[in-house]
């Protein structure tokens, strides 16, 4: 199969109105380590929480649940999305027990973290397109500072083509920060089970403002 830069999606959080939980990772039990090393697990699931719980608290604002939340780069996936995604292949991906920290530090149990780390070497430095704030004085491209100064994204066919294709299901990005992709396959997964609090985005229409 040949796989082009149309084929892959980007995870984002929806935010569209009040109502939407605006998660964050917890310094427990995993800290900072989620999302960017595999972690030792033991047994314990990975908290996330409210950003907001304060604000929302005194405002009086409750939040739904929904099958699919995202929280700083980490999709957290309800049980039924999860057995879903188990059995695919992943390049560096750990499927691991999830609750969210709710109203009155109660906990949300049935949910699991994708836990994507390492990236995968895919952009076609070339072929993409940036505004000037991504070149230094010598006109070289910037290249941990891509994320925030790309316009339109490509992936390269070449690089796509010596990776097996099975790996192609989620994935991270060199450059392109912690950003989390997703194969045509697996949004359709994943969108089989709404309500859903994260979008996709395909890359071959990414630009910045299609995120805001």
């Amino acid at each position: 199969m040949r796989f082009t830069t149309e084929d892959f999606f980007l995870i984002h959080q929806t935010v569209s109105n009040d109502s939407n939980l605006v998660l964050s990772r917890t310094m427990e039990p995993y800290g900072l380590d989620v999302a960017r090393h595999p972690i030792p697990f033991d047994g314990r699931p990975v908290i996330f929480k409210n950003m907001f719980h304060e604000e929302d608290k005194k405002a009086g604002v409750v939040h739904r649940y929904t099958n699919a939340h995202e929280a700083s780069s980490v999709p957290i996936f309800s049980r039924k999305i999860y057995k879903e995604l188990r059995d695919l292949a992943y390049f560096s991906v750990q499927l691991i027990p999830a609750v969210i920290r709710g109203v009155d530090e109660k906990y949300v149990e049935g949910y699991y973290a994708a836990n994507t780390f390492d990236f995968l070497d895919v952009l076609d430095l070339e072929q993409s397109e940036y505004y000037p704030e991504a070149f230094d004085e010598d006109g070289n491209l910037i290249l941990d500072e891509i994320m925030e100064e790309i316009k339109t994204v490509v992936f390269c066919q070449e690089k796509l083509s010596k990776i097996d294709p099975k790996y192609l299901t989620m994935f991270k990005v060199k450059y392109l920060s912690d950003r989390v992709f997703v194969s045509r396959e697996v949004k359709a997964l994943i969108e089989q089970h709404p309500p859903l609090a994260i979008g996709f985005i395909q890359m071959s229409t990414w630009t910045p403002a299609a995120e805001m």
